[in-house]
């Protein structure tokens, strides 16, 4: 998962805001289960009801089943360096 959110975040395509206002379709200023919901299955991801709330309830500071944007962030900013070192071969 470390990785993935590392692929992510560093991508010079990626904008946090701007995701966050993809999934908030609504403008409501939080990430729910609906919206994360209707986010993903937008993308051919069907995912379930509840592990989404445990997704969003891991990472929700204030537990109101809801993700403001700092907590969206932190949520995606990776939490270090998780690739493997590359050896170069011997010669």
């Amino acid at each position: 998962m470390e990785l993935l959110k590392q692929d992510i975040y560093n991508h010079p395509d990626f904008n946090s805001s701007y995701l966050f206002r993809e999934i908030d379709s609504e403008g409501s200023n939080y990430v729910d289960v609906t919206n994360l919901k209707r986010f993903l299955m937008k993308y051919a991801f069907l995912p379930n009801d509840n592990l989404l709330l445990a997704v969003i309830r891991r990472v929700d500071l204030d537990s109101d089943a809801k993700l403001n944007y700092k907590e969206f962030l932190d949520c995606l900013k990776p939490i270090e360096d998780v690739r493997p070192l590359v050896r170069k071969p011997r010669a």
